[in-house]
């Protein structure tokens, strides 16, 4: 039995079934796709992705499903209107730096390259010696003596990454995007926001894997209790049915396993790493706005909005653009004035005519954007929360090796955990 129909859980439930095993998936939500949802008809006619959106021709797992399925995917554009907001300073250009600050971006680049070719992405992260890299990315910062006008850039790029505070952020975690890149600053600046999205939404992929599962995916369907013995697992449902199986595959996120009462409790770790959460606990809102070109992206440094992209244009011509923001108990994203003010601070040039979004922290089916993982977690949390317990086995994009955080995450996990279950090739 599989808990979960996002990527993972529906990865895990077509691998396992190519393996002889008989499945069956819940899913809480009425809805499959998990945190990659396309809404449709969302915001001035348009299709949004309200969730996950963006993959890298460097993300090997969920490039070749793409390709398995023939999902098509078009390239981002580099942004022809960049502004930057830095010290309360609009700055309208590409880049905002001056001559004089090129060598402390050469020497932090270096730094991050140096750090990322510790990190072998096809190791666990927690068995590399990499205690170091597992601190507040501001304490590594500091220890590399960076500041000025580069330590302000590296501090909201790490913030946007994160989808949260910096200081919640594990350095280590940056870092193992960038190793997972390729050890590449660039490639991994490309994959998380300047990539490929698909032509038709993310729904295009998950709805193509869903058909490809044969056993029954079951929708509206919280899971409050799993239990299990020497003989079988048991799965009870929020409306008190008892389901039972042989194993069972979880692929909630972090913090949504506290809403699940497991029998015998999950470790220590598990238990512990479920109450903190990860440090993902932000925004990511859709406006529809009249005076904004249809080529902007900004980034703004310490703002309740740290950056904001034109997506699409309306059919009354307006801009549609996805904006995101490092608290969501900072901003209400279903304020609409609240999201107005926030917007000024990056486009005041903008009328906002129209706000959509999800509240992914108050989900508790989520309780989170993607996961990143907070300072000391990965080497306290890491390990524990991918491995099995008897019977129960767990997935999600917070347990990969590469690209953790990302849809390429999530499917490597669902392939893993198969694996894990049943270990003859298909």
């Amino acid at each position: 039995m599989v808990v979960g129909a996002g990527l993972s859980g529906l990865v895990a439930a077509r691998e396992l079934e190519a393996r002889g095993c008989t499945v069956r998936v819940l899913e809480a939500r009425d809805r499959i796709g998990g945190r990659v949802w396309v809404q449709r008809d969302a915001l001035g006619g348009l299709d949004l992705d309200m969730g996950g959106a963006w993959v890298a021709d460097c993300q090997p797992s969920v490039w070749a499903e793409a390709d398995r399925y023939g999902v098509a995917r078009d390239h981002d554009p580099l942004p022809a209107r960049m502004r930057w907001v830095l010290g309360g300073e609009r700055i309208d250009r590409s880049w905002p730096l001056d001559v004089g600050d090129l060598g402390e971006l050469e020497r932090l680049v270096g730094a991050l390259l140096a750090a990322a070719r510790r990190h072998d992405p096809a190791l666990p992260p927690d068995a590399q010696g990499l205690e170091d890299l597992d601190v507040p990315a501001p304490a590594w910062l500091d220890a590399q003596g960076v500041d000025g006008r580069v330590r302000v850039l590296a501090d909201l790029w790490i913030a946007a990454c994160g989808s949260a505070p910096v200081a919640d952020v594990s350095m280590l975690e940056f870092i193992r995007w960038i190793s997972a890149a390729g050890w590449s600053v660039w490639r991994h600046l490309e994959a998380a926001v300047l990539g490929w999205r698909f032509r038709d939404g993310t729904a295009a992929l998950y709805q193509a894997i869903a058909g490809d599962v044969r056993g029954e995916i079951r929708l509206g369907t919280p899971v409050a209790r799993i239990a299990q013995d020497a003989e079988r697992a048991t799965v009870t449902t929020a409306a008190g049915e008892e389901l039972h199986a042989d194993a069972v595959v979880v692929t909630a996120p972090v913090g949504a396993l506290a809403g699940i009462e497991f029998d015998p409790p999950l470790s220590e770790a598990k238990s512990r790493a479920a109450a903190e959460n990860h440090a993902g606990q932000g925004v990511k809102v859709w406006v529809l706005a009249r005076g904004v070109p249809d080529d902007f992206f900004a980034l703004a440094e310490g703002a309740e909005l740290d950056n904001a992209g034109a997506m699409a244009t309306a059919a009354d011509g307006s801009t549609v653009l996805v904006c995101f923001g490092p608290s969501a108990a900072a901003l209400d994203v279903h304020d609409h004035a609240a999201v107005a003010a926030a917007f000024a601070e990056l486009a005041p040039e903008g009328e906002v005519v129209g706000v959509h979004a999800h509240d992914w922290v108050g989900d508790p089916y989520s309780r989170g954007t993607w996961a990143v993982l907070r300072p000391g977690q990965v080497h306290s949390a890491w390990s524990a929360l991918r491995e099995a317990e008897g019977r129960v086995h767990f997935a999600g994009a917070h347990t990969a090796l590469r690209w953790p955080s990302f849809m390429d995450g999530a499917i490597e996990s669902g392939h893993r955990v198969a694996a894990e279950l049943s270990p003859r090739s298909p």
